[in-house]
Formats: C-alpha cells, sequence, structure tokens
C-alpha cells in the first residue's frame, strides 16, 4: 500500500487543509479494513475505524473518533450503504474528487507540532478462497536460451525470500537438483529477482563455483530443498537453508548478499547431530523454518530423513522415515537436535514405505498453545478409508510440538478427512507443503498440499499431470474445507 499526506494547494503551506489518501487492494479486488490514526507530536488526536462502520444504528456519525477527544467527521459526498464493507456492516464508497471527510475540533487539530499517519492494513480480511486468480511460467524462455539443461530438474523446490535486493518486489530462490557443475547432477540453487508480473528481471545461480572446489560432489543433489530462514547471522540480510540429500546428505546454511552471491556458508552433516545417518536415509530432501522453537531467539530448522529406518519395530522396518529438529546458533552450526520417528507417534503409526519426512513446513503455532507447530508429508502412506486399502495415495502429520522438539500429539490427513474417493492410488499426496498463511481470513494458518500423481485432469484423466490442495484448517489439525488446483484452473 502507499500512504501520501499532503496540503489540499500547490504550494504545500502548513496553514491549508490536509488530505490523506492511500492505494491499498489484493489481487481480487476485496474490501480491506483499515484503522488511519492522525498524531501531532506523537499524541493521537484523531483514530478513524475504516470503513466507519455503524455506530449505534445510525450512518450519520459513522466517522467516529475513537482517540478520546472527540474528533467526529463529517462525511461529503460519499455514499453510504449498511450491507457494504468486508464484513457486511457498512461503508462509505469514496468515489468522486469532492468526497471527502471534515474533522472537527480546531484546538486539538492544531497543526502547528510534528504531524505524523499512521495505516493499519488488516491483510487478514482478503477472504481468499482457494481458487487461482491467475499464474505465470517461468522457464527457460525467461532464464536465457541454454541455461537450463536436460534434467536439471529446475523447480525442484522453491521458497520465497523476501525483497533481497531492495527493490521493493519480493524474489524467489529455485532449487535445480540435477544440475551438472564439474560434476554430475551436483545441484544449484537459482536466485531469482523477480518484477511484480512474476517475470525475472535478473538471476544469480549459487552452485559448486560459489561453495568451492571439491564441496558438492557427483550426484550431492544441492537443491533438492529450499528454506527462507529470516536473518540467521544477523546482518540485515536474508539467509537460506539447501538440502544436498543424496549423497552427501547434508544441509548447507547459506549466508547471503543482497546481489543474490553468497558470502559463507555452513554445512551441517552427521558430525553436527553427533550421529551415524545411514547411506540412504536421505537427510536433507526437505527442510524448514520452525521459527524460534526453544526461545533462545535464534531461528530453528526441521529436516526431513524420509528413508530413515530407525524406527521401533523388531526387526526395523524399511524407509518409514524421520525428522530431525535442530536447534540452531548464529553461526548455522547445530546446538542440539531431536529426532522425531514412529518412538513419538506410536508404535504401528507408520508402515513401511511411508516415507514420513519427504516434506515439513512450519505452521506456526496452530493450536494456540504458545510453541511452533509442524506439518509433515508422508506421501506414500496406504492408510485410506478404501476396502481394501488402496496404494501410495498419501497423508500429512500435523505435529503439535514441545519446546524440547518432541510431540505432544499429532494429526493425521489423509482420504478421511478429503473424502471418500477423493485421492487415488499413486496420487502421492503430501509430496511437497507450504504454509500459505490465513488464506481465508479465519485466523487460522492454512496450507497447500502438492500431489505429483494426480491425474484428474480435463479434458479426460492424464497420467501424473498433478495437483495442488489448499487445505483450510482448524486448529484441531484437521480440514474444515479444500480447493483442489489443477490443470482445470490453469487451462487445457
Amino acid at each position: 500500500s502507499n500512504v501520501v499526506l499532503n496540503a489540499t494547494n500547490i504550494n504545500n503551506n502548513t496553514n491549508q487543509n490536509l488530505t490523506t489518501y492511500w492505494d491499498v487492494s489484493d489481487a481480487d479486488g476485496d474490501n480491506v479494513k483499515n484503522i488511519t490514526n492522525w498524531k501531532i507530536n506523537d499524541t493521537s488526536i484523531v483514530v478513524l475505524n475504516m470503513p466507519f462502520e455503524e455506530i449505534n444504528a445510525t450512518a450519520t456519525n459513522n466517522a467516529w473518533d475513537y482517540s478520546g477527544f472527540g474528533n467526529n467527521g463529517t462525511v461529503t459526498g460519499a455514499t453510504w450503504s449498511a450491507t457494504a464493507g468486508y464484513d457486511g456492516f457498512g461503508a462509505y464508497q469514496f468515489d468522486g474528487d469532492g468526497d471527502n471527510i471534515t474533522l472537527g475540533n480546531g484546538t486539538s487539530l492544531n497543526i502547528s507540532g510534528a504531524i505524523t499517519l499512521e495505516v493499519w492494513i488488516n491483510a487478514t480480511n482478503l477472504g481468499g478462497d482457494g481458487t487461482l486468480n491467475s499464474y505465470y511460467k517461468i522457464n527457460e524462455t525467461e532464464l536465457g536460451t541454454g541455461v537450463l539443461d536436460d534434467t536439471d530438474y529446475f523447480g525442484t523446490s522453491v521458497t520465497g525470500i523476501g525483497d533481497l535486493n531492495g527493490d521493493g518486489v519480493n524474489d524467489l530462490a529455485v532449487g535445480a537438483r540435477g544440475d551438472d557443475g564439474s560434476e554430475t547432477d551436483q545441484g544449484a540453487v537459482y536466485i531469482l529477482f523477480m518484477d511484480i508480473s512474476g517475470n525475472v528481471d535478473s538471476y544469480y545461480k549459487i552452485n559448486d563455483t560459489d561453495l568451492g572446489t571439491g564441496v558438492l560432489g557427483s550426484n550431492d543433489l544441492f537443491g533438492g530443498s529450499v528454506e527462507n530462514i529470516g536473518d540467521l547471522n544477523g546482518d540485515g540480510i536474508t539467509d537460506l537453508a539447501v538440502g544436498a540429500y543424496n549423497d552427501d546428505q547434508a544441509v548447507y546454511i547459506l549466508f547471503m548478499n543482497t546481489n543474490g552471491t553468497l558470502n559463507s556458508y555452513y554445512k551441517i552433516s552427521e558430525s553436527d547431530l553427533g550421529v551415524v545417518l545411514d547411506i540412504n536415509d536421505k537427510f536433507g530432501r526437505a527442510v524448514t523454518n520452525i521459527g524460534d522453537l526453544n526461545d533462545d531467539g535464534i531461528t530453528d530448522l526441521a529436516v526431513g530423513a524420509y528413508t530413515d529406518d530407525d524406527d521401533i519395530d523388531a526387526p526395523p522396518g524399511a524407509d518409514q522415515g524421520a525428522v530431525y529438529i535442530l536447534f540452531m546458533n548464529i553461526t548455522g552450526g547445530v546446538d542440539s537436535h531431536y529426532k522425531i520417528n514412529e518412538s513419538d507417534l506410536g508404535a504401528g503409526v507408520l508402515d513401511d514405505n511411508d516415507f514420513f519426512g519427504i516434506s515439513v513446513a512450519g505452521i506456526g503455532d496452530l493450536n494456540g498453545d504458545g510453541v511452533e507447530d509442524l506439518a509433515v508429508g508422508a506421501y506414500a502412506d496406504d492408510d485410506d478409508i478404501d476396502a481394501p486399502p488402496g496404494n501410495n495415495q498419501g497423508a500429512v502429520y500435523v505435529l503439535f510440538m514441545n519446546i524440547t522438539g518432541g510431540v505432544d500429539s499429532y494429526y493425521k490427513i489423509n482420504e478421511s478427512d478429503l473424502g471418500a474417493g477423493r485421492l487415488d492410488d499413486s496420487d502421492f499426496f503430501g509430496i511437497s507443503l507450504e504454509n500459505i498463511g490465513d488464506l481465508n481470513s479465519d485466523g487460522i494458518m492454512d496450507l497447500a498440499v502438492g500431489a505429483v500423481g494426480d491425474d484428474d485432469n480435463i479434458p479426460s484423466p492424464g497420467n501424473g499431470q498433478g495437483a495442488v490442495y489448499v487445505l483450510f484448517m482448524n486448529t484441531t489439525g484437521g480440514v474444515d474445507s479444500y480447493y483442489k488446483i489443477n490443470e482445470s484452473d490453469l487451462g487445457t
């Protein structure tokens, strides 16, 4: 949004009436509620609750001042509707050049002091329903001919990194796990500097050239996961965590520069964990920022190891999976860790080849107990509601955490929540996860869940085209409703 404060004539004399206007909108054109606070010498003189909802069942004094000075406004020219506004309780429509609000009480409005204006925009009231507004496809056309090679797998992972270069537009980091540097499938991460239309203005590619000779080996698959971890080292620049889960089984903490280049890095591997990772644990296949779980002022991480076998069965199972909670320090190292597997969930909860930990997403404090919670994908889970059970339909576990990294309780999302017949065999629901904030404005974080094998496209079923489920959550971890995005939304 843009807020402008200026005088009503071109000379900008301070003894003239002051006008304010701001540009606030979302992509759907939804109404946005806001509060405007005028201050003199840092003292509130007028606080207007926009869009002036009905007071005492009347529409005549709706420009109501909540500051205590009684500077109620007089609305001129605007049209009142008792059922308008984002919540249907009334609003004025300012759609003409002469529409204005006049504020009374000239004494408290003496503008000889320092004038400031604050506007609070309640962005949670955008009221999204999960449907697709529009999209833009980024591929080699944007990056340039010859930039991407066959089997680079650009788009393996993606994360928002805020406005890294300070141009006012949010940027992206995109993994390309099959990129060939000095050796085959070493992997890479592209930093994409975006424009507001979804185009790429420029990019920087991070690979073995940045990390140093010999750091990445063949088939490391660097870029298999990527996550914004905030400003870990306190230099004012967003940092990244990048998984290299195949041969090396590591997570790289990348301390960034604003131009997308690498300042320095720290490599987290089994030596940091103090454990021996099995050769096929796939530690680093997924990584997410879980906030400051242990309340030490430093962002912590959850890392998936989706083929981990260390369950509580005798003999041990195969590829049940695990998630490591990493309590971090500002150097990028690990102070301590906690491993979540079937020991936390309960005997028999995970089956062989469930691949718990294929994806992870921090979901904030979903149940309101003051502790950050976690969503974990198990994309090959078979415990659906069909008889007999299906095969690789998938599931998502919502883990209610404690500050030690352990699990207090959990809720499992699968076909039972979505409805009979919603998931088919080999849909692989849960292969990817993302916290999408409170999309429908009910005060609860929502989730986007990938189903890479979904075939329900148009005009006739295909094969593995894929889909994304937008899940509207409740505080128990269950799903109130959902919207499925597939080819029907993108177009034939």
